[in-house]
């Protein structure tokens, strides 16, 4: 068997081990957000919901007190806040009162990431950032909560 041969039988073993191994973490993932995107609807459920819990990817802050750990969650708006829930970690809350501002941004905190942009709400403490599949409606929605309930 000549060298080459051997090298690609190795790389595409390593591959097929990996996709295998990769198959319950990516269905556990996908059970985790259905799970607590159920929860999260549950416990909404006595309030004002202007955005459903949907899939977000949370990218950070520049306000303290927020997690410093990136990663997938469900992200729902009600008329009193925007809520955060990670697939693993801590929860959070922004209360419409505390928003300032919002803006789509294609960097923040000097990460670029495949060209997605930001959806990024400002505090008085600073901005924290998300990934969602509407940018555009998410900013409409937030910025009209937070004009309504005049901050």
């Amino acid at each position: 068997m000549s060298t080459l041969w051997f090298v690609v039988v190795l790389v595409a073993g390593i591959l097929a081990v990996l996709v295998v191994a990769m198959i319950p973490v990516v269905v556990w993932l996908r059970r985790r957000g259905d799970r607590i995107t159920a929860d999260m609807a549950d416990d909404l459920r006595h309030e004002t919901v202007l955005r459903a819990p949907e899939r977000a990817l949370y990218r950070g802050a520049t306000a303290p007190g927020f997690p410093a750990v990136k990663g997938n969650g469900v992200l729902a708006l009600t008329t009193s806040a925007v809520h955060f829930r990670p697939y693993a970690g801590t929860a959070f809350v922004i209360p419409v009162a505390e928003v300032r501002s919002t803006r789509e941004a294609k960097v923040f905190r000097g990460a670029v990431t495949g060209g997605r942009t930001h959806l990024v709400v400002g505090t008085r403490a600073g901005e924290v950032a998300f990934f969602v599949a509407d940018t555009a409606a998410w900013l409409r929605d937030v910025e009209e909560v937070a004009a309504a309930a005049g901050s």
